[in-house]
């Protein structure tokens, strides 16, 4: 496992710089089919040394370690085989803004800190050029996006590199205040050399793919938005079924489950809005979509209105669980370039190693479709008791760095932050109406979340949204949860 660890940080540079593990903190990860196939094959190795361990011999946490990273490796070596490897852009995050964000998941302190950004920022272009040429390639053999969220792409790309350079997210980490281990005079110097590079190489990177962009892969959109419409996409989706829920049910017993659980969810949402007064449920949601005492007019208001509904949570928050995580977060807008096009909030996990809080993201675009009765429900789901909570112990657990910091199962993180999105009517509501038709808290979360149960604590696994590979399945997306 220590082999598997160090080999992970080798070719997750920025990663390793995240959990504290400065070694690459000057490198990017190679991007290239050839690097996929290398990585591909090291996993190949590591799982035949694995499955040649008895786990007979092992005790029980090891026993659960191994399990663990068998599916790992197993699931890095088959994704590898499939072109849509190739697709490393999407609505839920994509190359491009993975390089601008960088910054915020890299703990910078002193001068060599930013001396180290810098020297990654130089091999952003190489990397936009890699990632270009990917891009058009995969196209040509069918691997694209649907044309609803394509035809933005461009236009969503130069966003990342406005005119005026400090505006771009490469350059957040120079636009807060000097720390105090820099002389004046240096970090004037280091700030000018970030405008230098950002204004330069990486805006004539990042507008070349955007022209690219559009004149070759926009025009190859896919007009049908389903995986199964790309090559070899039903085989796909079936494996991302087996990915995300770690169970062996086709994408049709998924499917049903979830229509199961639509006409549940919308027998109880009838009699709530019977309850509340409506004639029928179809009268509640217009009310709720159009009545302006839900909505607010500035992103100011909107981040405000989130923050006494999450302080609120944070007070009610040791009368439940009598563990907590000791790695705090915030809140704060999404990425303007990419919050048109996303969804309404994300979490986004911090690291303890690297003294990085987690941040509950929320999204301040398009202010009429982000009504206020719904920010109770997101701030209990993103935030704590929510994904916050669990991965932030999670990072804290006697296991595995490995295991802590980079594996996620969807079913269970999100299903853990679905469950919790249930107490919002009991603990957060600041609207008149609630959400009654939501799950209450049930004893087991209550047991796992202090600490008696602590293996569901473990996401275990790789999840939507994480960039646990930078090279690999699921690729280069942003570490958020959704």
């Amino acid at each position: 496992m220590d082999d598997y660890w160090a080999a992970y940080l080798k070719d997750n540079p920025l990663t390793a710089s995240s959990v504290g593990v400065k070694t690459y903190d000057r490198e990017l990860a190679e991007l290239s089919l050839a690097e996929f196939d290398r990585q591909a094959a090291e996993a190949d190795a590591f799982l035949k040394r694995l499955r040649a361990i008895p786990s007979a011999s092992l005790n029980a946490m090891d026993q659960s370690n191994r399990a663990v990273l068998e599916r790992t490796l197993d699931d890095q070596i088959r994704f590898n085989r499939f072109g849509q490897r190739q697709l490393l852009y999407s609505s839920l995050g994509s190359y491009h803004d993975y390089m601008a964000t960088m910054g915020e998941n890299i703990p910078m302190r002193d001068k060599a800190d930013y001396e180290n950004y810098l020297a990654r920022l130089t091999l952003v272009p190489a990397r936009m050029k890699a990632y270009s040429d990917m891009s058009v390639k995969a196209a040509n053999e069918g691997y694209t996006q649907a044309c609803e969220w394509m035809r933005k792409l461009p236009e969503q790309t130069l966003a990342f590199v406005p005119a005026d350079p400090t505006q771009s997210p490469f350059y957040g980490p120079f636009a807060g205040s000097r720390p105090p281990s820099i002389s004046a005079g240096d970090w004037a110097n280091l700030q000018s050399r970030a405008r230098e590079q950002i204004q330069g190489p990486i805006t004539a990177s990042y507008k070349s793919f955007a022209s690219i962009a559009q004149s070759q892969l926009v025009p190859k959109c896919r007009t049908v938005d389903s995986v199964a419409s790309q090559p070899g996409g039903k085989d796909y989706y079936a494996a991302l079924v087996r990915l995300h829920t770690t169970t062996d049910l086709t994408p049709d017993q998924i499917h049903q489950i979830g229509l199961q659980e639509v006409a549940r969810i919308r027998a109880e949402m009838e009699a709530v809005a019977k309850k509340a007064g409506f004639a029928s449920r179809e009268a509640m949601i217009a009310d709720m979509r159009t009545n302006p005492k839900w909505y607010v007019t500035t992103p100011e208001e909107l981040m405000e209105k989130t923050a006494i509904v999450t302080k609120t949570i944070d007070g009610k928050m040791t009368g439940y669980f009598s563990r907590l995580p000791r790695l705090p977060y915030g809140i704060r807008p999404m990425t303007a370039a990419t919050a048109p096009t996303d969804t309404t909030a994300r979490y986004q996990p911090g690291s303890p190693e690297g003294g990085i809080a987690g941040f509950y993201l929320v999204n301040t675009t398009k202010l009429d479709q982000r009504p206020l009765w719904e920010i109770p429900v997101l701030s209990v789901h993103e935030a704590v008791p929510g994904h916050h909570m669990q991965i932030a112990i999670q990072q804290e657990l006697d296991m595995p760095q490995w295991r802590k910091a980079t594996t996620f199962y969807t079913a269970f993180v999100e299903g853990w932050g679905s469950i919790r999105s249930g107490w919002a009517p009991t603990w957060a509501s600041t609207t008149r109406r609630r959400r009654t038709w939501a799950p209450q808290l049930p004893d087991v979360a209550r047991d796992a979340a202090g600490g008696r149960h602590r293996y569901p604590l473990n996401g275990l696994g790789q999840g939507e949204g994480r960039c646990l590979h930078e090279g690999q399945y699921g690729p280069y997306r942003r570490q958020h949860r959704c």
